[in-house]
This record gives structure tokens, C-alpha cells and sequence, in this order.
């Protein structure tokens, strides 16, 4: 019996402490590739970002990447180095432990980190980011390896610099290094329950150390971590093994300890592997799971063919959240972003999932909603939870929401391709105007494709100077019938598609990032033709995007400079999605427009939610009436009261009145008796070519354009 009872102790105490070693092993493995991908998620929340790339390779300010990518950056995260790479991949700006030093300095270790630049630039070449910026791909792309530097092992991970409104073919990227060193040893064994963790370049063959080998993407051993190795059963055993020599009576009492204490210590080892895959697959700002958890309950959910109902993915993007950022800062955005996942939790129950995907991007999961109704009734649940205000370190914050929402019924769908079209419902959503919620239909597919190719052609055509022009439609005065100036609009005749709609390829431009080329040529050729008609105003709508641009002030007293044209004469056109995004920043550039003599004028009014207070809040000198008003005003004479009323208000607060869409002579004598100061339409003229214009403007008249004018 005692033979038995002593083998069965040593073979139990042996294979304990196999299995301690290798479960420390694979959750120490699980855990350092959990460490790239936070890294990578890290480096998103501020290299997509419209203010990185402003500050970066649109225009280079090396005080506000060493403040916001060096030492914010440092104090947040605390990697030793950072460095950004311009488009031709050399080191422009580097960072040590929060403190600018000489780029020139990383030169020497660009050899190990040329290999994931290059990997990065081949994906981006591909396509890969214009996805991610799209919403055609769920994440960003990156690169990530083992690397030594400066003959210490480290984590590398490469990102790209980039936002929604400009696509560089080349763009600007960032570099973090995290060393592992003894301070990021000592974080590693802490996280992971062992002891005297260290980082060495060479195994130690220390027969009391447990060691694991990191490879890099080559399959090279960088580097190797070690840790003393528990020995739970030889512990035990050497605690036990006198009261076993000494009573074989006691053999059955100590066998049932011997169990105990090694459940015990297996039911340790499990809870550290279960706290280690908590925080690889979890969000550490808010707590909900982060990408790697939802992707991976995703699949679980789309391969359930027993589920009752449709399975719904819920991507969300929240707006004006760059807004709360830059006026009170990232902590408060931090907190922003607690906050709101910690109402996203109350306001989801059951069996649903939510994610924080990264920077202010969520995600929700229910597994068995009824149908489209269901979804969207929830959506516009969170979008009325989301949009009340938030209490932030004693200061009022103000957020939106926009949702797409993508379904299916049966098992038969990939993850990937649910989320590309919850991302593509996401992205109509946003270019519908921003908070609110879209359902994916197959109508969106062609939509996108649609976008995608009038993008690559309308790029092309930018270079061309034949293809993309500007038309002027004249404006008269509604009591005297003198031109007093012109509508500027760009006009688009492709050589196979011929005249393409204007609200199309504007869209799309908007879209991609090229509304600012588009927009300078409307402006110079504006300018143009004002330089020649002093005192008759020129209308130009302008984008968010140039709005936004911080060069776009100075370009475009460039433009009146280069054409000798007057600022008085020039009129700067907005709508009220100009100053949703962001309307404390675009209210500063429209006041310094104002203040310079350059006009303002607030076109589509009556339509948005909000035209009113805008007029309480902006100073414009120009309202125009949405054509909607002019079309309906056929059949309701309460239109005609309403924008009677409008007119009103208008000069009340001394603001001239453009009545739009004026196609017949019965439209154009109501809205002159009304009090319309000025008219332009089909009846008074379509849009006509510069040399017409000229013309036109040189007459003085409106009946020179008129199709009845003889």
C-alpha cells in the first residue's frame, strides 16, 4: 500500500507542476498579444484624428506633436519612445520618455523597424486604410512585431496617420516602442500572478526558472522571458512527505489533502489565466469588452444556428465629440467616454453585448431581436439616452450619436461582412446628416460602389482642366430686375458619363477628401469673374472640410489678392451642416470672414432643425430660401405665409432674402410681393457658362438671361 500510495503522490505531484508551467505559459503568451493590440488601440485613439494630420502632414508643428505625441501621449500610455515618419518613411519627430530629442537619433534602428513600415505601406497601398476610413473594414491597419533597439528587446507597433477628410497616398506614420525592460517585466509577472519575471536576451537555464521564448514575425527568437517556476507539487510534497514516511495510517487522510491543496492550487492558476484573458479581451477605460472580445463573441453569435430571431450588430460613432476634446481636454473626453458606456450598459439588458471598439466608437450585439423594427426602435432609445447632456468635472457636455445597423436571420452570414454592413449603414447614417440611426440594405451596395467609382473618376478629373468647370446662375434684384451678382457652381461633364448631378459628385467629394481642391477651383474662378464687376456679389458655398482646414482663411485672401477682386464682393456660403461638426470652431472662421468685409450668407434656410437659432447666434448678412418653399407655395398658400413670416424675421434683424428655385412668372411675383429681396431660378436663368455671365453682369439686367427674353 505504501508503494502505491508513494507512487501515486509522486506522479500527482509531477504532473501538477507540468501543467502549472504550461498554463502559466499560454496565459503569459495570450497576454502579450493582448499588450500589441492594446498598444495599436492606443496609437487609434489619436493617430485618426483630423488634428493629428492637420498638425502633422498637412501642415508640420513640431511643438503640438511634442505635446500631444510626446509628452500627453507618454503620460497616458508611458512608452519610452515615440517617433512620427513623414510620407518618405524617415523620422521627423522622435520621443524619449515624454521629451523631445533629435529625430536622427532612431536612424540607427531603422533597420528593425523598416520591415513593419514596409508591411504597413504595402497594406495601405492595397487599400487597406481608405477601407478602415470608409467603413468598409472594422479595423485599422497596422504593424506590430518584436524589435530590438538600441540592443534592447522591444514592442513595436506601427500605425497610420489619417482621418475621414484627407486620404495622403502616403500618409505620415507613427512609431511606439515599448521596451521590455525590468520595469515591464515586473508589470507582466504582476498581471500574471509569477514571480522575479525578467526579460533576457539570452536563456539563463536556470532548472528553478520557467522560460518563454518571443519570436518575432520572422520566427527569430528575440528575446526570452523568464520566471521563477511555481512547483506546487513538489511543495507539497516536500510538506507532506514526513507525515506519509512516518504513519501509514494517516495515508488515506493525506491523500484526500494532497487533493485538496493541488485543486487548490490549479483552482488559483485558473483564476489568474481567467483574470489575464479579462484584461486582454476588455476595455481598461470603460470596463465593456474591447475589439478583440467583440470579434470574438461576434463569431459565436453568427454561427449559432439554434438562434431564434435575427442576430443585430449596432456600430456606433458619436458626434461632436472631437468638440468636448479640444475644449476641455482629454481627461474630460476620458471621462466623456466612461460615461457614456456606463449608459450604453443600463440601456442594453440581456443577452446583448457592448464594445468599445476604440476612440468614441461602440458596438452593440443582440443575438434575437423580431426584426428591423425592433433594432430601429432601439437605436433611436440610445440616440435619446446619448444625446442627454453629461455632467464632466463640473462642466456641461453635449454629444450625438449615429448608428448603422446590420441584421440577419440565419447562420449563413460571416462576422466580417456583418460588420461591413453595419459600417456601411453607419456611414449613410453620418452622411445624412449625424444622429440618427440606419438599417444596411442591399441598395446601400450600390450606393458605395457608386461613391467609390465617382471618387477615382473625380480625382482624375481634378487634374484635368477640361473636365470640372464652374457655371453661374444670376441673381436679380426682385423689384427692379438688375443682376446684382451670381451663384458660383461647379459643373462636371465627363467624357462617358456626360453632365454628372452636381449634388452627387459634391456629396462624394465631401466624402473623400476633395472638397478642398473642388472648392479652390469654384473660388478662383468666382474671384475671376468679381474682379472684373466691382460691386456685384459672388456667392461660393464652401464645405466643412475647407471650413475646417486651417489654411483656408489665409488661401483664400491668397485668391482675392491673386485676382484683384474686392472682399466686400465676395459671399461665403454655408448651410447648417457646415457648423454641426464643430460650431464653436466654424462661428470663429465665419466671424473672421465677417469682420474682414467678406459677406455671409446661410443657404437652404427653413429646412434644418435649427435655422432660427442659428440666426440668433451667427451674424450672416444673406438668407436663402430653400426651393422647396417656391415649389410648394403652387399648391399651400400657408407656405407662402411662412416664408412671409421669414421674410419678416429676416429684415427685422437685417438680413437680405434670396427666395430660390423661382421657375415661373407666377412664383417670381409672389415672393417680390412678399418682401423676397432678391430672385434666382430657371425663370429668371439657369446656370450659364463665365462668358455668359460676363455678359450678363456687363447688361446689368436679369432679362438678358430669361428663356422668354427676346
Amino acid at each position: 500500500m505504501a508503494t502505491t500510495v508513494g507512487g501515486f503522490v509522486l506522479w500527482s505531484t509531477g504532473n501538477s507542476d507540468a501543467r502549472a508551467v504550461q498554463r502559466q505559459a499560454a496565459l503569459i503568451d495570450h497576454a502579450m498579444r493582448g499588450y500589441f493590440t492594446q498598444q495599436v488601440a492606443n496609437q487609434e485613439s489619436w493617430t485618426i484624428w483630423d488634428e493629428t494630420v492637420a498638425h502633422t502632414s498637412v501642415d508640420f508643428d513640431p511643438d503640438w506633436i511634442d505635446e500631444n505625441l510626446g509628452t500627453e501621449f507618454y503620460d497616458s500610455y508611458g512608452y519610452e519612445q515615440t517617433a512620427v515618419l513623414d510620407g518618405d518613411d524617415r523620422p521627423v519627430s522622435l520621443m524619449q520618455d515624454g521629451h523631445a530629442v533629435t529625430p536622427s537619433f532612431l536612424e540607427p534602428d531603422m533597420v528593425g523597424i523598416m520591415p513593419l513600415v514596409v508591411r504597413l505601406r504595402g497594406e495601405i497601398a492595397a487599400g487597406a486604410l481608405r477601407a478602415y476610413l470608409g467603413g468598409a473594414r472594422a479595423s485599422m491597419p497596422s504593424a506590430q512585431d518584436y524589435v530590438v533597439i538600441a540592443g534592447t528587446p522591444a514592442m513595436v507597433t506601427v500605425a497610420p496617420i489619417a482621418d475621414t477628410a484627407t486620404y495622403p497616398e502616403r500618409p505620415f506614420l507613427h512609431v511606439a516602442i515599448d521596451f521590455l525592460d525590468g520595469d515591464y517585466a515586473r508589470y507582466v509577472g504582476e498581471s500574471n500572478l509569477v514571480d522575479d519575471a525578467a526579460f533576457r536576451t539570452a536563456a539563463s537555464g536556470d532548472p528553478e526558472s520557467a522560460t518563454l521564448p518571443l519570436l518575432n514575425n520572422a520566427g527569430r527568437i528575440i528575446a526570452f522571458l523568464e520566471w521563477r517556476q511555481d512547483w506546487p507539487g513538489k511543495r507539497l510534497l516536500s510538506e507532506t512527505a514526513p507525515v506519509l514516511g512516518g504513519a501509514l495510517l494517516l495515508a488515506g487522510i493525506l491523500i484526500v489533502i494532497l487533493l485538496d491543496r493541488l485543486w487548490r492550487y490549479s483552482t488559483e492558476l485558473d483564476a489568474g489565466r481567467i483574470r489575464a484573458e479579462h484584461q486582454a479581451n476588455h476595455d481598461p477605460l470603460t470596463g465593456l469588452a474591447n475589439r478583440a472580445g467583440f470579434e470574438a463573441q461576434l463569431a459565436l453569435h453568427a454561427a449559432d444556428e439554434r438562434r431564434s430571431g435575427y442576430l443585430a450588430l449596432f456600430m456606433l460613432d458619436l458626434d461632436r465629440f472631437k468638440q468636448v476634446n479640444d475644449t476641455l481636454g482629454h481627461p474630460a473626453g476620458d471621462q466623456l467616454i466612461r460615461c457614456v458606456g456606463g449608459r450604453l450598459a443600463n440601456a442594453v439588458s440581456g443577452p446583448g453585448m457592448i464594445a468599445r471598439l476604440g476612440g468614441d466608437e461602440f458596438a452593440i450585439i443582440e443575438p434575437s431581436l423580431s426584426g428591423p423594427a425592433e433594432a430601429e426602435a432601439l437605436a433611436h432609445r440610445l440616440i435619446e439616452i446619448i444625446g442627454q447632456p453629461f455632467e464632466i468635472f463640473g462642466n456641461e457636455a453635449s454629444v450625438g450619436v449615429s448608428i448603422g445597423i446590420g441584421l440577419v436571420g440565419d447562420a449563413s452570414t460571416s462576422p466580417v461582412e456583418l460588420v461591413r454592413r453595419a459600417d456601411i449603414a453607419l456611414y449613410e447614417a453620418k452622411a445624412g446628416g449625424r444622429n440618427r440611426a440606419m438599417v444596411y440594405d442591399t441598395g446601400m451596395d450600390v450606393a458605395v460602389h457608386q461613391r467609390h467609382s465617382i471618387e477615382a473618376e473625380l480625382r482624375e478629373a481634378l487634374r484635368s482642366p477640361d473636365q470640372v468647370g464652374v457655371m453661374f446662375e444670376p441673381i436679380i434684384d426682385a423689384m427692379t430686375g438688375e443682376t446684382v451678382g451670381a451663384q458660383a457652381l461647379p459643373f462636371w461633364q465627363h467624357p462617358q458619363m456626360g453632365g454628372v448631378p452636381r449634388d452627387l459628385f459634391v456629396s462624394v467629394a465631401e466624402g473623400c477628401g476633395l472638397s478642398e481642391p473642388l472648392g479652390e477651383r469654384v473660388l478662383r474662378a468666382a474671384c475671376r469673374l468679381g474682379s472684373n464687376h466691382p460691386g456685384r456679389v459672388i456667392s461660393v458655398g464652401v464645405s466643412p472640410a475647407q471650413i475646417r482646414s486651417p489654411k483656408f482663411f489665409s488661401r483664400v485672401f491668397d485668391i482675392l489678392a491673386e485676382t484683384g477682386m474686392r472682399p466686400g464682393n465676395l459671399e461665403i456660403e454655408i448651410t447648417e451642416r457646415v457648423l454641426l461638426g464643430d460650431p464653436e470652431g466654424a462661428g470663429e472662421v465665419l466671424r473672421k470672414f465677417r469682420a474682414a468685409g467678406i459677406r455671409i450668407a446661410l443657404d437652404d434656410f427653413g429646412t434644418g432643425y435649427s435655422s432660427l437659432n442659428f440666426l440668433k447666434q451667427y451674424d450672416v448678412d444673406h438668407i436663402r430660401i430653400d426651393r422647396a418653399f417656391a415649389q410648394d407655395a403652387n399648391e399651400d398658400r400657408s407656405t407662402l405665409a411662412m416664408v412671409e413670416a421669414m421674410v419678416g424675421l429676416a429684415h427685422a434683424m437685417n438680413i437680405t432674402v434670396t427666395a430660390k428655385g423661382i421657375d415661373t412668372i407666377l412664383q417670381e411675383n409672389r415672393f417680390a410681393g412678399i418682401g423676397c429681396d432678391r430672385l434666382q431660378g430657371a425663370f429668371v436663368s439657369r446656370p450659364v457658362s463665365i462668358e455668359a455671365m460676363e455678359a450678363i453682369l456687363a447688361g446689368g439686367t436679369g432679362t438678358e438671361a430669361r428663356p422668354d427674353a427676346a
